[in-house]
């Protein structure tokens, strides 16, 4: 049986709403979740959610796609859960925010 994917939930102060919640997942947890297009997932995790989130560890080059907002986290855990088995660490991913994008708010 593999090992369990870490998936990282914290606080921080990065979102544009603010202090919030904050949930990043290895990115082929997130491609298996999302149907397996590895980094082209972000686009529909940026549409699922209303924003996305990319962090890489320049050491390792492990990356990590994820969201913000507390029922947005919850979503995306759920969704991760479905995939495969992943184990909750409350902690910064081991990684550097590369970017973030967030969808147009409709008019």
């Amino acid at each position: 049986m593999p090992d369990p994917a870490r998936v990282y939930l914290f606080r921080g102060g990065f979102a544009p709403a603010g202090d919030t919640v904050n949930c990043e997942a290895p990115l082929g947890l997130v491609a298996a979740a999302s149907g397996g297009r590895g980094a082209e997932d972000a686009d529909g995790v940026k549409q699922a959610f209303g924003g996305c989130t990319f962090w890489r560890d320049e050491e390792t080059d492990e990356r990590f796609l994820g969201v913000w907002d507390r029922r947005n986290a919850g979503r995306f855990r759920t969704a991760l859960r479905q995939a495969g088995k992943p184990c909750i660490f409350r902690e910064r991913p081991p990684a550097r925010l590369t970017w973030w994008t967030s969808a147009p708010t409709r008019p």
